[in-house]
């Protein structure tokens, strides 16, 4: 189960990155920042990993 979960976060991850050009800046600065503070806590759990891309 946590795999398929994984799978479809991964999925999401990679639509979004080929939007990239038709995402508002708000839309672009969202992303950025959850990257940065997932950067920062790289110790999170996949679960926490979802959540950033949702």
């Amino acid at each position: 189960m946590l795999k398929l979960s994984e799978n479809e976060t991964i999925s999401l991850f990679f639509e979004k990155l080929e939007r990239l050009p038709e995402l508002s800046r708000d839309e672009l600065a969202a992303i950025s920042d959850r990257v940065k503070n997932y950067d920062k806590n790289k110790r999170r759990s996949a679960k926490q990993l979802t959540a950033l891309c949702i």
